[in-house]
């Protein structure tokens, strides 16, 4: 059985892993229009000024400019908010999260399996997967 803090360094490695390989924040949500072709786009940028790139482009395929059509520009924005940036403070509650759980652990005590630290490791990593 993997314990609870186990659980919760595997979720900051993988954190730290996904946000090492990523291309650094910040990023922004963008809106743009490509009549005829994709449609009303939202887009995740990187950069500032001309210093730009995109690193999601979400299509609605719509012609309608201000169309909400699958929700592109709420799901750009929330890929934004989270970008790498976000990588280190996560990283660090995820570890002293682990820290007190393992010291739970040695002291015999059991940890809540509905902490909410725990919920969001099973998320990023489910058991099956950590090591």
């Amino acid at each position: 059985m993997v314990t609870p803090s186990a659980q919760l360094l595997a979720a900051a490695d993988r954190i730290r892993d996904l946000a090492a390989a990523a291309t650094p924040g910040p990023w922004r949500q963008h809106d743009g229009w490509w009549p005829g072709t994709l449609g009303v786009v939202a887009s995740v940028l990187s950069g500032e000024g001309t210093d730009t790139e995109v690193r999601a482009l979400l299509p609605t395929y719509e012609e309608t400019p201000n169309s909400e059509a699958r929700n592109v520009r709420n799901d750009a924005a929330w890929v934004a908010a989270l970008s790498p940036a976000v990588a280190e403070p996560l990283i660090w509650i995820l570890e002293a999260g682990a820290q007190e759980a393992e010291a739970m652990e040695e002291q015999g005590e059991e940890v809540n399996p509905n902490w909410a630290l725990l919920k969001l490791a099973r998320v990023l990593v489910p058991t099956g997967e950590t090591p």
